[in-house]
């Protein structure tokens, strides 16, 4: 499981004992999160192991809250963005990007999208931008956009 699926549950159950009781609805309702994880997540949470470390959480006095990155204001503070297509970079320098300056990234396009960042032979992320009227950026204008902050 990835930092941004970890970060998410964080977000989302706040504390360790939550985490433990959350259902596989709980879990794949997370937008960002898809069956795969939420199964992964679970199958970890049934586990003795998992146990233990939610005592050893508790003893230390450690909550998921406090574990979870906290960014000051960005450029991109507050905006979600979806990425389609093949960029210049990485997806996860791209994610990694966004999130640094205060964005969120996701894997599909809805009203909350605030920009689509298109790179070569985008998908059908695309038309569902144009659809919902969402900000359609290019690479070059992503790079502006970020240079601005």
């Amino acid at each position: 499981m990835g930092q941004r699926a970890a970060q998410l549950l964080a977000a989302k159950f706040g504390d360790y004992d939550s985490l433990l009781d959350a259902s596989y609805d709980d879990i794949v309702a997370i937008e960002g999160l898809g069956p795969k994880i939420a199964q992964s997540v679970l199958l970890f949470t049934r586990s003795p192991e998992a146990k233990q470390l939610g005592a050893k959480f508790r003893q230390a006095g450690l909550s998921l809250a406090s574990m979870q990155e906290t960014k000051p204001g960005g450029v991109l503070q507050d905006t979600q963005f979806v990425l389609t297509g093949t960029l210049g970079i990485s997806r996860k320098r791209a994610e990694q990007m966004i999130e640094s300056a205060g964005g969120k990234v996701t894997s599909s396009v809805s009203k909350s999208t605030d920009f689509v960042l298109v790179g070569q032979n985008p998908g059908s992320k695309l038309a569902k931008a144009r659809e919902l009227g969402i900000k359609i950026l290019t690479e070059e204008e992503f790079y502006d956009m970020m240079s601005k902050g």
